[in-house]
């Protein structure tokens, strides 16, 4: 049997037009940056420190969609469709 952090690693993330439209606003020199604390929030939820001025912008305002999905992804993996019992809250996530 699996343990719990194997169970809930991820291995993909929805990527959403909404990501890659706030992303192109940032100057080049920061798109790469801003990459980077997405897909490793979204993976292995890091969550990214010191974040200032844009980048942080962009950052708080991914973060609840990426919160939701993995409750979804959590929920779906106990079976059927999420609600309140299986989505825990995003500092209740399993460690990874």
């Amino acid at each position: 049997m699996r343990s719990m952090a194997q169970k809930m690693k991820r291995t993909q993330f929805t990527f959403y037009d909404s990501f890659y439209n706030g992303i192109n606003l940032l100057p080049k020199y920061k798109q790469l940056e801003a990459y980077n604390n997405l897909i490793r929030y979204a993976l292995f939820q890091e969550e990214p420190e010191k974040l200032e001025g844009l980048l942080r912008a962009v950052f708080v305002m991914q973060k609840p969609t990426l919160d939701s999905a993995r409750r979804k992804a959590i929920a779906g993996q106990k079976g059927g469709k999420a609600n309140k019992k299986q989505c825990p809250e995003p500092w209740e996530f399993p460690e990874l």
